[in-house]
């Protein structure tokens, strides 16, 4: 799954436009940056995505890679 795919799930699950999905798939992004480089652990990352996407851990690689 790509970044995109992400968005366009979020927007249609949440009737949102799909500059306002990325707009909350950056917010989640910068704080997972902030987890990585501030040496949090796997479970922060994982509650992270469930707090900004209301995603399940699956996500998480796709979310790390950009």
């Amino acid at each position: 799954m790509s970044i995109e795919e992400i968005v366009s799930l979020i927007a249609r699950r949440d009737s949102i436009s799909m500059e306002e999905a990325r707009d909350v798939v950056r917010k989640c992004q910068s704080e997972l940056d902030m987890i990585v480089n501030g040496g949090g652990s796997l479970d922060d990352a994982e509650e992270c995505v469930a707090y900004w996407l209301g995603l399940e851990p699956d996500y998480l690689p796709t979310l790390l890679d950009c």
